[in-house]
This record gives structure tokens, C-alpha cells and sequence, in this order.
């Protein structure tokens, strides 16, 4: 016991000093403890791996690449974020910390934001500035998965995205992402909730979509919306994963009509209508996927990790 609860202290010390900017004699006050002994667990927590330190030597490595790719794909504004090669969570965790700054720039008041869901989204929301945006709208854009274990986390999002915001306007999808065939999605679109929030997404102003691959790693496989057979078929089919759970192939296309039309979320037509859509990458599996979606004009602005954008560099040539 009492090993956890120094444990807790080091973790809570640290994200004092590190995320929120105390000093170390704030800190001590705030905690009650003398300042040598904030020193003391500071250097505690680098030893243990509770802190990790990365410096950023590829600032010019970092100014190409986004030179390159806003040129490639003519995107709005990217922001290729520096990460250690070898340490997937913490450029995770770095990325999306500086997505979710990077992102919030482009918000106004009045915007209606429509939000996916996935383990980096649910990241990016957590290290979401607070921002006084209380007349704006916040929608889940694509149906849930009931799977614990798929971190889809998707309600999670749109409450931790309505905190940062402070808007009470925060709206989760009460559906599925995907059902067993057409004609129970067509008889669910009749419930006038869901038809009025399906169109509500239609309004918005700025998706901030994810991507997946098209394998037994995609949160839709690990639930069971699709299965072996699925993969199968989506493989002869050319497809390189999906944005919004909508799979397509490398020219952005939809890859299989029988899976497309038993999946709840908006449609590539309105992604692509949408003046501002916002792609979040920090896992180098994803650049056939996010090759294709800049190719087809879907993603406007983009924050890439180092590692994936010096891949989507070379996939794309």
C-alpha cells in the first residue's frame, strides 16, 4: 500500500510539474511536503518511466516534411510532429498532445464539430485545451462498438470534448457502427432521434475523423461487425482501410457496397463537402489508409508523427 501511494504522489508531482506548469514550491505547498522531496520524486519519476524526456532534434527534418507534404497533397495546414523511432505510446501520447493544440486553432464559437472515436481520438480529447465555446455543437460521428476491448471509447470522446469546450451540446450516436444487413439499418433510420442527429451531422462545420486498417487490428473486426470472410473480401477488393469506418481503396473509393450500407456514419460525400476535416495519425499502419484519404481530397488538415510522415513521404511517391 504504501508503495502505491508513493507511486500515486510521483505521477501526481510530476503531472504538476510537467503538464500544469507549477513550480516545485507550489508544488511542495500544495502537497505539503518540503521542496527537496518534489526534487527527490521529480528524479524518481524519470528513473521509473513515469516521466519520459524526448528532445527534439529534427526540427529541420520536421519543416521538410511539412513542406512536402502540404505541397503533395495540397492540404489546408499540417504539423508533423517530432517522436522517438522506437517507443510507440509515448509518440502517441506526444502527438496527440500537439494535435490537440494545433487543432484548437481553428476553432470558432459557432462551430458544429463532429468527432470519431479510437484510442488516438480519445487521447487527443483528453490533451484538449479548455476553450470557452458554449454555443458550440458537438456530434459522435459514427456508430458505437459494444467491445470494452476495442478502446473505441467513443461516448467518452464527445463528453470530454463537451467539457473541454464547455458546451452542454454534446450529442453521442445511440447506435451500432455497423449491422448485420441493409434492411435493419433502412428500419432503424425511420426512429426520428436518430434520423434528426444523423442529419444534425450533415450541418457540421469541422469533422475530426480517424482512420484504421482494413485487418484484425481495425476495432471493427476485434468486436465482431466484420469478420474473416469480411477481411477476405475487402482484401480482393483492393481496400487499403477505412476513415469513419467507411473502407475504401486507394483511390478513396467505397470498396464493397454490402459492408458500406450496413454502416452507420456519414457519408464520404458529406466528409467531403465538409470545409474542414481533421486527421490525427500517430501509427505509421495507417498511411495506406491516410494516403488514399488525402488523395481523394477528404482530410484538409493534418498533425502526422515524424515516423509515419516520413513513411506516407515515401508510400505516396
Amino acid at each position: 500500500m504504501k508503495s502505491e501511494s508513493n507511486s500515486n504522489l510521483i505521477t501526481a508531482v510530476a503531472n504538476s510539474y510537467y503538464n500544469n506548469n507549477l513550480t516545485q514550491s507550489e508544488i511542495a505547498q500544495r502537497y505539503n511536503i518540503s521542496r527537496p522531496k518534489v526534487s527527490r520524486l521529480l528524479a524518481e519519476a524519470k528513473e521509473t518511466g513515469i516521466v519520459k524526456i524526448f528532445i527534439n532534434n529534427k526540427a529541420d527534418i520536421t519543416n521538410q516534411a511539412e513542406d512536402t507534404l502540404l505541397k503533395r497533397f495540397g492540404l489546408q495546414a499540417v504539423k508533423v510532429v517530432p517522436v522517438p523511432d522506437n517507443d510507440s505510446y509515448l509518440a502517441l501520447q506526444i502527438t496527440a498532445q500537439e494535435a490537440a493544440a494545433f487543432f484548437s486553432q481553428f476553432l470558432v464559437p459557432t462551430d458544429r464539430i463532429g468527432i470519431s472515436w479510437g484510442y488516438t481520438l480519445y487521447t487527443l480529447a483528453k490533451y484538449f485545451p479548455s476553450l470557452s465555446m458554449t454555443d458550440c455543437f458537438v456530434y459522435q460521428l459514427t456508430g458505437s462498438v459494444d467491445d470494452t476491448s476495442t478502446k473505441s471509447r467513443a461516448s467518452q470522446i464527445v463528453d470530454l470534448m463537451g467539457q473541454k469546450l464547455h458546451t452542454e451540446k454534446a450529442f453521442s450516436l445511440p447506435c451500432p457502427a455497423m449491422l448485420d444487413n441493409s434492411i435493419i439499418l433502412d428500419m432503424l433510420l425511420h426512429d426520428k432521434k436518430l434520423k434528426s442527429q444523423l442529419d444534425s451531422i450533415n450541418s457540421c462545420t469541422k469533422f475530426i475523423v480517424n482512420l484504421a486498417s482494413a485487418d484484425k487490428n481495425c476495432c471493427l473486426y476485434k468486436a465482431g461487425y466484420i469478420n474473416d470472410d469480411d477481411l477476405t473480401l475487402l482484401e480482393e477488393k483492393g481496400s487499403v482501410g477505412s476513415i469513419c469506418c467507411r473502407f475504401i481503396d486507394k483511390n478513396g473509393d467505397i470498396c464493397d457496397d454490402g459492408i458500406n450500407n450496413r454502416t452507420i456514419s456519414l457519408s464520404l460525400d458529406t466528409l467531403k463537402r465538409c470545409p474542414s476535416v481533421f486527421c490525427c495519425i500517430a501509427n505509421k499502419e495507417k498511411v495506406p489508409a491516410l494516403c488514399a484519404s488525402l488523395k481523394a481530397g477528404y482530410i484538409d488538415i493534418l498533425a502526422i508523427d515524424s515516423v509515419s510522415a516520413e513513411a506516407l513521404i515515401n508510400y505516396s511517391e
